[in-house]
């Protein structure tokens, strides 16, 4: 059985979302025309700011859990962080656990992330990318 059923990688977030009003929303480019491919997608998602990740993230809950949480992401402190995105569906039959643990393998080894995750929750122990307790350094921010 294959882990990742469906996956797209490197949507630019200005294909999904427009701010109309002051309100952001799906705009008509990208998500009807992406929407049949990411409805209902259930699994991993990393946002980039250009080819470097900035964040991993598990999108499990709802009618479109993946889609809910770009939105939120649009929305919330990480936006600036980011201007596109790959997921990965793991499908309704892969254990929330197997999910979890497969977040936790990627922000433990990608240094620079954003994630305030922690990996220990799957893993058995804390793990530091930083050699000061903290979570890496972040490129995203240098001048």
């Amino acid at each position: 059985m294959a882990l990742i059923r469906r996956f797209a990688q490197f949507w630019e977030r200005s294909d999904l979302f427009d701010v109309k009003g002051g309100r952001l929303q799906w705009n008509e480019r990208g998500w009807p025309a992406k929407s049949t491919s990411l409805k209902g997608a259930r699994g991993i998602y990393v946002l980039y700011k250009g080819r470097e990740p900035v964040y991993v993230g598990v999108g499990l809950d709802g009618s479109n859990p993946i889609a809910g949480r770009l939105q939120n992401h649009a929305r919330n402190w990480l936006a600036p962080a980011w201007d596109n995105v790959s997921w990965y569906d793991f499908g309704k039959k892969t254990p929330s656990a197997v999910i979890h643990a497969v977040e936790s393998l990627l922000v433990a080894n990608i240094p620079g992330l954003l994630n305030g995750a922690q990996p220990s929750r799957q893993l058995g122990r804390r793990c530091y990318p930083g050699k000061d307790k903290s979570y890496g350094p972040n490129g995203l921010w240098r001048k």
